[in-house]
């Protein structure tokens, strides 16, 4: 993703690529939502609640250097890695969902 915010009044954490023509939206899970275009690629990303989904301090969220976000899909299971850079440090969570829209942190 190209472009990534964090809304700490209400903790979310929102990607999007640069150039995108959205066409609608599909909730993973009560917290994860995917923007899709008209050839069903991935073109944004909201986590709902990020702080308590991925398991850091809003603060770490809010003052990051860099996020990133990567969505690969396989075997019926998606995984969402996140890298945060704060202060030199890298810290990353994979965030995966099974078939069943089961979610579960690494």
């Amino acid at each position: 993703m190209d472009r990534y915010a964090y809304d700490g009044d209400v903790d979310a954490l929102f990607f999007e690529k640069e150039e995108y023509s959205y066409d609608y939206s599909l909730e993973i899970t009560s917290e994860i939502v995917l923007d899709l275009n008209v050839n069903h690629n991935v073109i944004g990303l909201e986590v709902l609640d990020a702080s308590k989904v991925l398991g850091v301090d809003t603060s770490f969220l809010n003052d990051s250097e860099r996020i990133t976000a990567v969505i690969v899909v396989a075997d019926n299971i998606m995984c969402i890695s996140f890298t945060f850079i704060l202060a030199g440090v890298v810290e990353r969570v994979d965030f995966r969902i099974s078939s069943l829209y089961n979610s579960t942190l690494n």
